[in-house]
Formats: C-alpha cells, structure tokens, sequence
C-alpha cells in the first residue's frame, strides 16, 4: 500500500490500559497507524512540535495539562490539526467547552470499535463527528441561553464592565461566550463573519490577559451580577 494512504493517530490519554487497548484497535486498520501514545497535554504537545500526526484523539481530564487547554494550545500551532475528543465525561459543560475550543469532534469510551474507527475515518475526512446522545445534550444545552440572549444590548446593560474597557460589541460576544455558545452560534447571532469574530476574540483575550475561551469564560465572572 502507498504510504501516502496511511493516517498517522497521536493518542493522549493518562490511563496505560486505554491507551494500549486503543492502540491494538487502531493499528488493526490497513490504513491507520498509531504514531504514537502519550499521557497527558504537555506530552502531546512536545510530540506534535517535533512531527505533526494526522489527527490527534484526545481524552478530557488528564494531569499536568488537560484536554481543554490542550485543544486550545494546539489550535495556536495549527488550526487546521484534526482533535478527536474520547472520554468519559457527557457532562454538557465539556461538551460546549470542548467544541468551541476547536475540537472536530466529541465521542464516548465505550462505544463500539466499528463506529470508533469510523469517527476517526470521517474526522479525517473533515467531517464533524457529534453522536445523538451528545448531540441531545449539546442541544437542551444552547435552548435556554439562546432564549436568554435574544435581546443582547438589555442583557449587556447588567454586566459590570470598567470603564472603556470594552467595545459594545465586544461586550456583546462577551455576553454570548458567557453563554458558552459556539463561535459559529455566535457569529450568526451578531450577524458577523467567522473571520471577523476571530479577530474581536483576540482583542478580548489579550484585554482579559487570557489564551482561550475557557480561561476567557472564568476571567468574566467578577464583571457578572449574581443571581437575584
């Protein structure tokens, strides 16, 4: 076979059984090839600067660097890199984080090793993997803060920004991201492009002196009104 039609898996996961059992899995497939296994983000991060894989699969909660700011780091050295997500957790907090972090995908341990391999060959094919069940949680998820964000400029009103801090719009975005909409979502709300948002998103991140949407959502907490 040409080795041109084999897909090289990065696999970052802390635990050695998972790991191993992904690796037999993975290598069982003519044309995938497991690169490498790794423990944690900064392990993966380390090995996709020395040679970059052809998709990365990535579990959430790992020590040292977890999945979420690992997306987030990768993304700053290549946007274009495919992330699989597989973990455990279904809560619908990681799910919104985890893709609006950059990820092309969110699956569960457990699934079946046919529907796994086939993730990983639609992943590759630029396609994004989102299964009905978390695809339900993700959707009862956005229900209520969409409802919640249908008159943004009131809403805007009640954060307690400085001063000139922020631009209107960009107290808008901060408005949706606290919502933990996805970019695409929040694009299309604001009536922007994808580029455009990008470019407000960097303005906020180095105002707030953070990196990523995760840390972006947590920096916004003191300029929130509590709850009545």
């Amino acid at each position: 076979m040409d080795s041109n039609s084999i897909w090289n898996v990065l696999v970052v996961d802390d635990n050695e059984l998972v790991r191993s059992s992904l690796e037999l899995i993975i290598d069982a497939e003519v044309d995938l090839n497991v690169c490498a296994t790794v423990s944690n983000g900064v392990e993966a991060l380390e090995w996709i600067a020395r040679q970059k894989p052809d998709i990365v699969l990535l579990d959430m909660q790992m020590p040292e660097m977890d999945g979420l700011e690992c997306i987030a780091r990768i993304r700053e050295l290549d946007a274009d890199l495919p992330i699989l997500i597989l973990t455990t957790f279904d809560e619908k907090e990681y799910i919104i984080n985890g893709l609006a972090s950059g990820a092309n995908g969110y699956l569960l341990k457990g699934m079946e090793f046919e529907k796994l391999i086939q993730s990983i060959h639609d992943v590759l094919k630029r396609q994004f993997v989102l299964p009905a069940q978390i695809a339900a949680k993700l959707s009862q998820y956005l229900l209520e803060p969409l409802q919640s964000t249908k008159t943004p400029s009131a809403a805007v009103a009640s954060m307690q920004f400085p001063p000139n801090m922020f631009t209107k719009k960009e107290q808008e975005i901060l408005l949706l991201l606290n919502a933990r909409l996805p970019n695409r979502e929040i694009a299309a709300q604001l009536g922007i492009s994808d580029g455009t948002l990008r470019n407000h998103l960097t303005n906020i991140f180095e105002k707030l002196e953070v990196s990523n949407r995760h840390d972006a959502v947590r920096a916004l907490q003191p300029f929130i009104p509590p709850s009545p």
